[in-house]
């Protein structure tokens, strides 16, 4: 195959009766097979070329999440077109900024952000996607032209230190990452994916439009929010893709659950066993008592509490932002496994991930198969002197297949962050009996007065085990100590700093004086609407100082610091 749509062509000859989109409809459920979806996105293709999309055209489109993406993202491939999703979440600013740059012959936008158009889209042509339903098919289609190194996907940076960049992902990138994941998790053609994260995250495009049809899987739509909590279980799925703040909240969800049941006494017995059963990763512990009790508690109650996802229900996958330990261990402990990756916008994405054969707590997983170097692929870590080796902690730099074509428009930063082949990825790490461990960002070191180096990351994440801390930013560059910047979940405490510093104070006992916070500040919650979260829900470091400028730097002073 030479590119991403005849993967779908493929697949409706090979086996085009079997679904792959099951959605909602008025009716209620509609499944859409392979060969009917096919036949849909040559119309849809049609339709776009009657709009006056010519190959090498970029079409830009905005939309909560929908089958209706993806159809357009086949349809532009079937056109000789490169697809540029847009996240709905951004401001106009953003959202205004990634259409000037990626310059689009066309923009489709979803009913209920049309009227935003003319501020984001400027005098560019835009449509709805109810348009696009409404327009005739008439027009012919193209020869299909494209090859694997033409760009496919312009999918924009979320911009945590600066303006977002478009990252130029190639029909290699994304087949070859797709294909190598996939055998690393095993996906199987029975499987059944359930659609979640949004196609402008390139791990949702590569898994579910991507790696899904190669293995002639199922990809499950919800209607919304309201109901996949209410149908959760019905849909049957195999698979979920995650980030750490859904993870959070499908444990706060469970345990709800099992308290209103009366069961939280059995619940926390449950934990306290599985601790004896895992003693050691990958390894079981063969104690014939304690393996029988897990039995038990097996037999009696995780059996129901894994019902809430469904009776096939496997494991979930997660990525897009580091996921703290003890949340992966929780489910673990409760046989809903999270097989944790690592990967980056920049290597399509995937660059390690865990499975249920090889799962080591704390870390990313173990490198997949496009970084060999037998399929090309190699990396290296590199430390702060510049030195380079697989056997140090430093900056990870990786070469392959799966590396982007550079950024679209900005050479000065293509040549960056790749040089002679290798991507810099900005994340430090370390390998340890083969699996990577991703221990913070280069850039967001916080080098305090004493020389002490703090990777903030590593520390935020120990944070975190606070059941009252949503998100935590650390502050302390050239300070004589370390800050913490919480945000706080809803509650009804009288004196909620207390609390958190109570908590705090209990998990931050294993490390050295200088990573632990000498003053806590809690602010309003951060978010993508004003700029303090990207779309992906990591934090902006440099907005939460620009716009808590005067807050952060007041803080400062009163604990003594320079402001």
């Amino acid at each position: 195959m030479n590119n991403l749509y005849e993967i779908i062509a493929n697949a409706a000859e090979l086996y085009g009766q079997k679904v792959f989109l099951d959605c909602p409809s008025e009716e209620g459920r509609l499944e859409i097979s392979y060969k009917q979806f096919d036949q849909e996105v040559n119309i849809l293709a049609q339709k776009l070329i009657s709009l006056g999309v010519q190959s090498g055209d970029r079409v830009s489109f905005l939309t909560p999440k929908t089958k209706n993406q993806a159809y357009l993202f086949f349809a532009i491939w079937r056109v000789n077109a490169i697809a540029v999703p847009v996240s709905e979440s951004m401001g106009d600013e953003e959202v205004s900024f990634i259409i000037a740059d990626a310059a689009p012959s066309l923009v489709v936008l979803h009913s209920s952000l049309m009227p935003r158009a003319s501020v984001i889209a400027d005098q560019r042509q835009v449509v709805s996607f109810a348009d696009l339903d409404e327009n005739s098919a008439t027009e012919d289609l193209p020869v299909l032209t494209l090859k694997l190194d033409d760009i496919a996907a312009l999918i924009y940076t979320s911009g945590s230190t600066g303006r977002p960049k478009g990252v130029m992902l190639s029909h290699r990138n994304l087949m070859v990452n797709a294909r190598s994941a996939g055998d690393a998790i095993v996906i199987q053609s029975d499987e059944r994916i359930l659609s979640l994260l949004p196609y402008w995250h390139s791990f949702a495009l590569i898994a579910e439009l991507v790696m899904i049809p190669m293995a002639q899987g199922t990809v499950i739509f919800p209607k919304d929010r309201r109901d996949f909590a209410r149908n959760m279980a019905s849909f049957n799925s195999t698979i979920i893709l995650v980030v750490p703040r859904m993870l959070a909240q499908f444990k706060l969800m469970l345990e709800k659950e099992v308290e209103k049941l009366g069961q939280f006494e059995t619940l926390t017995a449950c934990l306290e066993n599985a601790e004896k059963v895992y003693i050691k990763d990958g390894f079981k512990s063969q104690d014939p008592n304690v393996r029988s009790r897990h039995d038990v508690f097996h037999m009696r109650f995780l059996s129901q509490l894994k019902k809430s996802f469904g009776n096939r229900f496997k494991f979930f996958i997660g990525g897009g932002a580091p996921l703290a330990k003890d949340l992966q261990v929780f489910f673990r402990n409760i046989e809903l496994p999270v097989m944790q990756g690592y990967g980056l916008t920049e290597t399509s994405p995937v660059i390690s991930c865990n499975t249920l054969e090889n799962n080591r707590m704390g870390s990313s997983g173990k490198l997949i198969s496009w970084l060999r170097p037998g399929n090309g692929g190699d990396y290296t870590f590199m430390d702060s002197e510049g030195n380079r080796s697989k056997d140090i902690e430093g900056e990870l730099l990786v070469k392959g297949d799966s590396v982007m074509l550079g950024y679209w428009g900005h050479k000065d930063e293509s040549a960056k962050s790749l040089q002679d082949g290798w991507l810099f990825t900005g994340d430090v790490g370390r390998m340890q009996d083969g699996y990577l461990f991703i221990t913070g960002r280069a850039s967001n070191l916080l080098v305090l007065k004493g020389g002490e180096k703090v990777h903030p990351e590593y520390v935020e994440d120990i944070l975190k085990k606070c059941s009252l801390i949503k998100e935590v930013m650390l502050i302390g560059e050239k300070c004589k100590n370390i800050y913490a910047v919480v945000n706080v979940e809803e509650n009804e405490l009288e004196d909620v700093y207390a609390a958190v510093k109570a908590e705090m104070s209990e998990v931050i006992t294993g490390l050295a004086p200088f990573q632990k916070p000498r003053g806590i500040l809690i602010l309003p919650d951060f978010n993508p609407e004003d700029g303090t979260m990207t779309s992906t829900l990591k934090i902006r470091r440099k907005n939460i100082w620009s716009i808590y400028n005067k807050q952060l730097n007041g803080f400062l002073a009163d604990h003594g610091e320079d402001a």
